[in-house]
């Protein structure tokens, strides 16, 4: 028995997509033909024969191209599909994009680390290095300034022997000279002035000091009360 024609017979898929670019309209229409799928599966199990799943899956399509309702669900479920489907592939994407940065970051963490290490290195090196130089200044100064000690003392002018040997003499017979010459002067005031008896008496005084002159370190004075006792006189 043939089936009667149906010039304006509606189609599914020409109802769920609109165009070219309908993305939701086919997503709606391949959730539609999982249905039909589901459908026809389920039937066979429960041991339904082909030609009665054939009606029921004709008449699902002829259903679903008729009644807006219908395929306004259709567009729903696609819509939700979408939904996750971009909502799983963004987050996906997101968490791909946080381990790459967080690579990032750790190799940036890692390569200030060794910045910081390194600049450490060179700053210890340059104290070093300064440190160094200081010393190595200190000791070129140390030595210029003993090379110029040394020149100086080189240019100090030593007295000779003679001239040592007289001062000597002269620094340390000083006192005596001192002592011998008063003494020799105050004779001979008491010479003009005095009797034979002072005269005496002041012979013995300076011999006995000249005697000790030797043995002290300070003059003695020739005593002159005597000779200003006997002017007196």
């Amino acid at each position: 028995m043939s089936q009667p024609s149906h010039p304006s017979k509606k189609w599914v898929f020409s109802e769920l997509v609109q165009h070219d670019k309908d993305v939701l309209g086919i997503v709606a229409y391949a959730l539609y033909k999982k249905d039909k799928h589901d459908t026809a599966s389920s039937m066979r199990s429960s041991g339904s024969g082909e030609e009665q799943i054939e009606d029921k899956i004709r008449t699902y399509h002829d259903q679903v191209a008729s009644v807006e309702s219908m395929q306004s669900g259709y567009r729903s479920r696609a819509q939700n599909v979408l939904k996750e489907t971009i909502f799983k592939t963004a987050s996906g994407l997101i968490e791909e994009k946080m381990s790459q940065l967080e690579v990032m970051l750790s190799k940036v963490e890692k390569q200030s680390i060794v910045c910081n290490e390194l600049q450490i290195k060179l700053e210890q090196d340059s104290l070093i290095k300064i440190d160094k130089k200081v010393a190595q200044e200190k000791t070129k100064l140390r030595k210029e300034l003993l090379a110029e000690l040394s020149l100086a003392s080189q240019k100090i002018t030593k007295p000779s022997i003679p001239r040592r040997a007289f001062s000597w003499i002269l620094g340390g017979f000083s006192g005596l000279a001192a002592t011998v010459l008063s003494g020799i002067v105050l004779f001979g005031i008491a010479g003009l002035i005095a009797d034979d008896k002072t005269k005496s008496s002041l012979r013995e005084s300076l011999v006995r000091q000249l005697l000790t002159l030797g043995t002290s370190d300070v003059p003695v004075p020739v005593p002159t009360n005597i000779i200003l006792s006997d002017s007196k006189k």
